[in-house]
């Protein structure tokens, strides 16, 4: 877009912008920002009070142009000064939120429904599976592990589960009730595992048809942030050159690709799920949000909440709350 002002209305901007350098002249004789207009004017940095003129008057054409026209920027414009002798022209590069054009997104849904439900009804839970999980029950209960724990014994004979050993491990009478218990936590576990399943594949065939011009500019940020996020878990640039090395043979811009081909997958995934929720009206409600903000808060120690970054938390509790109420309205459907 291009936009202008009159020297006039320039001229205000600039003037507010000189008067915050006279306020910074310092003159022999005289208190900081206490000399008289017409001698601290000889003495104000007019390039630099022009260039704070310019970069105030550029961002409110830009957010009330943004206002007016409900635009969703992605990226800090990028501008060119055309005119500054008389009044003021600049130019500025907008990059948009993508437009989304979803598919029968039901219909979608509704069919990854029908072969999920009928996928978790034949879910069952084999006699060797609730066997095994009551061997490392009574293992890691002698031993100490911890769930997922490398165990490094060696391969001791097995014990027979008790009713008196069932007791210990909770509000069971009997080894057969514990055993039932396990089968059941068995069978939940999977039927998650299916669900989940079932959303990956709801989205992913969505986004198979959906019509989403994505910019690159998104694509590159969202890589840079996936780089120095497995930069930090490393422990630095130096770690980060020998994973580099390992991995990729010293080729950082196959990491890159592959980091650009998840950023694109994660960011049709966020732009459907958000307009679905526009769409069909289930966004988050404050109240929610604020729940989930609590639930994480609860996790940090209390002499370091202060310390939270609470834009972060909301942005995250937001999202994830938002995806939860989009796949639970898909989910019925």
């Amino acid at each position: 877009m291009e936009a202008s002002l009159t020297e006039e209305e320039f001229g205000e901007f600039f003037e507010n912008s000189a008067r915050d350098e006279m306020a910074k002249v310092e003159i022999k004789g005289f208190r900081k920002g206490q000399a008289p207009e017409k001698i601290a004017r000889e003495y104000i940095n007019y390039d630099k009070a022009f260039e704070k003129a310019a970069e105030r008057a550029i961002k409110a054409i830009l957010k009330k142009a943004t206002e007016e026209n409900e635009w969703d920027l992605i990226d800090a414009p990028k501008v060119e000064i055309l005119e500054a002798k008389e009044g003021f022209k600049f130019k500025a590069n907008l990059v948009f939120l993508p437009e989304v054009k979803l598919n029968d997104y039901k219909k979608i849904a509704k069919e990854a429904n029908k072969e999920a439900k009928e996928k978790i009804e034949k879910i069952t839970v084999e006699k060797k599976e609730v066997e095994e999980a009551v061997d490392w029950l009574m293992h890691s209960r002698e031993h100490d592990h911890k769930e997922g724990e490398k165990c490094e014994h060696q391969e001791e004979e097995k014990k027979e589960l008790t009713d008196e050993m069932a007791k210990t491990f909770g509000d069971f009478k009997t080894a057969e009730e514990l055993k039932k218990s396990i089968e059941e936590g068995i069978k939940a576990e999977k039927i998650i595992r299916e669900a989940d399943k079932n959303r990956a594949k709801i989205i992913n065939k969505i986004s198979e048809e959906a019509k989403i011009d994505v910019p690159e500019v998104m694509i590159k940020k969202m890589a840079e942030n996936m780089k120095e996020e497995i930069k930090e878990s490393l422990g630095g640039e130096e770690k980060y050159n020998e994973y580099i090395k390992k991995n990729f043979e010293g080729k950082e811009d196959e990491l890159l690709k592959k980091f650009s081909d998840q950023s694109l997958k994660e960011i049709k995934a966020h732009l459907i799920i958000d307009e679905i929720a526009r769409g069909e009206r289930v966004m988050p409600e404050e109240k929610e949000v604020e729940e989930e903000m609590t639930k994480i808060l609860n996790t940090v120690a209390p002499d370091k909440r202060s310390e939270a970054n609470l834009k972060r938390i909301y942005d995250y509790s937001f999202g994830k709350v938002k995806n939860e109420k989009v796949f639970k309205f898909l989910e019925k459907i």
